[in-house]
């Protein structure tokens, strides 16, 4: 049994492609990597958070392969808690 792809505290994966790029532009190479586009950056539209598709989804390696992609990285913001 293949185990879930690893993912940050948030499940969201940062994706920044090159300078120029958008990547609304990439959401069909998101999707056959299994991710969806969760939300492109305002400020930098060549980069957005993705979400693994399914529990199925492939690790990371997979987006790192789209060509033109330039970073991939967990997001690992957690919940604030009281101590």
């Amino acid at each position: 049994m293949d185990s879930p792809p690893r993912t940050g505290p948030t499940g969201r994966v940062l994706v920044r492609f090159g300078a120029g790029d958008r990547i609304e532009a990439h959401r069909e190479e998101l999707r056959a990597a299994g991710y969806e586009l969760d939300a492109a950056l305002g400020f930098a539209p060549q980069a957005g958070y993705v979400r693994p598709a399914s529990r199925d989804a492939a690790g990371v390696d997979r987006l790192r392969a789209i060509p033109g992609v330039e970073h991939v990285e967990h997001e690992v913001l957690m919940q604030r808690s009281a101590r």
